[in-house]
């Protein structure tokens, strides 16, 4: 078998985090006014409420959109304990007004126009992950991408069968069936070179969308150790605080004294990078 990975695009500012975060600081504030005590002034309060809301972000996705829901915070702080009622209504409302469901859209048109093709090529979109539980997500979707949208896969369990899978396929007391997989190199890197006799040096870059795993061959003329550096190539695009260097790498080649004929060629190195 064989799965080939057509495109990644992703947003870090729209997931079940931010979903959280809107109940956090309703109820943050509702109880703040209601019982004079505000969870963000202590952090285990602030733990104990975020506990909660998660646990009624998933009962209201279970629910009828206009059934009021209750969240009960026992001994919040100082030795209060708090409630009251939410519904999955609301919530869609509060998170569509912050534009939630806008960026997830573009985020799937992104993916699309990275992979090259269009929404009629599509024959279903199967979705997984927590959030894609809540009603209001698949609905988004299916408006989207105009064609059905399903639920039927368990994430867990299918990251858990791949791993078996892998490692099956590595380890020489099984005998499996091949099945190769085809990624989709989501960000470029920059690949720096130079050797330590200043002979060889140069950068290659592993471009996005570039299939992996894969390589690129160099042929170096050089008889020195080679130092090697990973950075991702577009720094701009990276989040705030991920540093662009991936790794530094020191070939230790044994150094061989240059040819003593002249015209003759020095001694070619062979790297695949990738």
């Amino acid at each position: 078998g064989k799965l080939k990975v057509l495109s990644h695009a992703s947003d870090r500012a729209f997931g079940g985090k931010e979903v959280d975060e809107v109940l956090f600081q309703h109820f943050a504030d509702e109880f703040k006014a209601k019982y004079k005590v505000d969870a963000r002034t202590e952090q285990k309060a602030s733990l104990r409420l975020r506990m909660q809301v998660e646990r009624l972000k998933k009962t209201l996705s279970a629910n009828p959109p206009d059934l009021e829901t209750p969240i009960n915070v026992e001994c919040m702080m100082q030795d209060t304990d708090v409630s009251g009622m939410y519904t999955r209504e609301k919530l869609e409302e509060a998170c569509d007004k912050q534009g939630m469901f806008d960026k997830m859209a573009g985020t799937c048109g992104r993916a699309l126009e990275l992979a090259g093709v269009t929404k009629e090529d599509l024959a279903g979109v199967e979705v997984v992950g927590g959030s894609s539980r809540m009603p209001v997500v698949r609905e988004r979707l299916r408006e989207f991408f105009g064609c059905n949208v399903t639920q039927t896969l368990n994430a867990a369990e299918s990251v858990a069968r791949g791993a078996s899978l892998a490692c099956a396929m590595r380890s020489p007391a099984f005998k499996v069936r091949e099945f190769e997989i085809a990624d989709w190199n989501s960000r470029a890197v920059k690949v720096s070179y130079d050797s330590k006799d200043k002979q060889c040096k140069g950068e290659v870059e592993l471009e996005q969308g570039m299939p992996m795993p894969s390589s690129k061959k160099l042929q170096l003329k050089t008889a020195s150790p080679i130092n090697l550096k990973w950075e991702y190539a577009d720094k701009a695009s990276l989040p705030p605080g991920t540093s662009h260097v991936l790794a530094e790498q020191h070939l230790p080649l044994k150094e061989v004294s240059p040819p003593k004929d002249k015209g003759a060629e020095p001694p070619t190195v062979k790297l695949a990078v990738g």
